[in-house]
């Protein structure tokens, strides 16, 4: 009978431990997919701030950001529900829903969106948007215009309408005269239109990946926990010790990716946009009878010897070399950082070839560099008081859990015959003092001294 309730002792205690083996696995796996989410969130809002916001006259064609009042560049639609003419619409449909316990929740029963060509006019030119054939591809921000209870159902509608001013992010093309901006064509781009402005979307977009990254050490830190448990490893040093090299391992592997891809991706992006606007300056002034000469000259456009350009060409040559120089700038802002020099210096992508601009010029790309708004996470004290109350929370069980550890591992085991008044840990075989008070139990009629019965 001893044998037997220690064999059955023994199945639950490994049952226990696989149990917990499992657990740290999936854990492990939720850690990684909740870090490699938030890395890539990161890398995109990287991606939106090497694409600085430029005019039409200024655009040199790739990946480009714009900002301007929205018109109708072919027929404008009509909205679902209000009949409201617009550019845009996402429409949906929602019903009430009340669970067992009287919340209240809203389900969509219906979703509709549709979207016309747009045209974007700014204070230098229009460029088309062709935004109806990529409409599933980009990633719409517009403000709630209409939203209306009737019954349990609920209808909301949000539309841009001409007139709104947007932000968009595309590939533009120039070569056939009219600037176009497509959202299909392959790039270092995210398609965007949006009523907000490019800071507005990556502060979106940092504050998901601060959420992601969070939930992945979380995960990450509880997985090691129940890792430690299906070890059988009960030392909080070890547990500790396992924990601060995990989290460390994993950031520190997704900073040495970031550092790689923020380097060398924004190396990538400058050169590129240097090159384009070499291109079509050097076209510029060779239609004009003139030879492009050179980034370290500091050309003024307003000399006698730039007399054959007219005023359009001129303003269009500035607009197009401040972009460059805005460019070259924000990288040399994001590899100032030690390891990001170092690495740079390293890999040949330390300092790219200054631009030398005229000083009108030159005041007005410091005005602009003045203005410009480095990415934030959004203020959110509601989620951010949840998530410090849930840290202290588990940090507060973690001290207790160590803290009756600890008590447990301080008191000595001794035998029968040593034992002192107090606390005592003693280890020996069960003897029953009187066999006729045992318990019996439920299922397998064995006598013991304890138990604990489970039904389902």
């Amino acid at each position: 009978m001893t044998a037997l309730m220690s064999r059955l002792t023994r199945g639950i205690v490994a049952r226990k431990h696989w149990f917990a083996a499992l657990a740290a696995l999936l854990l492990l796996i939720l850690s990684l997919f909740a870090s490699e989410r938030g890395f890539q969130i990161v890398q995109d809002f990287r991606t939106l701030e090497r694409i600085p916001l430029t005019s039409v006259l200024g655009s040199v064609g790739g990946e480009t950001q714009l900002s301007g009042r929205a018109e109708a560049a072919n027929k404008l639609l009509s909205a679902p529900k209000t009949g409201v003419a617009c550019l845009y619409y996402d429409y949906t449909i929602e019903e009430r829903v009340v669970d067992s316990d009287g919340k209240e929740s809203w389900r969509t029963v219906h979703t509709a969106k549709d979207a016309a060509d747009i045209r974007l006019v700014d204070g230098t030119g229009r460029a088309r948007l062709n935004t109806r054939a990529a409409r599933e591809l980009i990633d719409w921000s517009a403000p709630v215009r209409f939203v209306n209870r009737v019954g349990d159902r609920r209808y909301t509608e949000r539309r841009i309408e001409a007139g709104d001013r947007i932000t968009t992010f595309g590939w533009l093309k120039v070569d056939a005269g009219a600037p176009v901006i497509v959202f299909d064509h392959a790039g270092k781009y995210l398609p965007i239109v949006s009523t907000d402005s490019g800071a507005q979307k990556r502060s979106d977009l940092s504050s998901f990946a601060m959420l992601w990254l969070w939930g992945g050490v979380t995960a990450l830190v509880f997985c090691c926990l129940c890792f430690t448990y299906s070890l059988g490893a009960h030392r909080v040093l070890f547990l500790l010790t396992l924990m601060t090299a995990s989290v460390v391992l994993l950031l520190s592997s997704y900073g040495a990716r970031s550092l790689e891809a923020d380097v060398a991706t924004g190396y990538e992006r400058v050169t590129e946009q240097r090159e384009r606007t070499r291109r079509l300056i050097t076209e510029t002034l060779q239609a004009a009878g003139l030879s492009f000469p050179g980034w370290q000259q500091p050309f003024d456009l307003a000399s006698p010897q730039f007399a054959n350009l007219d005023d359009a060409q001129k303003a269009q040559i500035n607009a197009w070399r401040n972009v460059s120089y805005q460019l070259r700038w924000r990288y040399m802002q994001q590899i100032s950082d030690f390891s990001e020099a170092h690495f740079a210096l390293g890999r040949g992508m330390g300092t790219p070839n200054p631009i030398v601009l005229p000083p009108d010029q030159q005041l007005i790309v410091d005005a602009t560099l003045g203005n410009y708004v480095v990415t934030r996470t959004q203020s959110q004290p509601m989620l951010t008081g949840i998530i410090y109350l849930f840290i202290a929370l588990v940090a507060w069980v973690a001290f207790n859990l160590i803290k009756v550890k600890r008590m447990q591992e301080n008191i000595p085991t001794s035998k029968t015959g040593g034992v002192v008044f107090g606390l005592a840990e003693v280890k020996g075989q069960l003897v029953p003092t009187d066999p006729a008070a045992l318990l019996l139990a439920p299922v397998t009629q064995i006598p013991c001294s304890w138990l604990v019965s489970l039904y389902r």
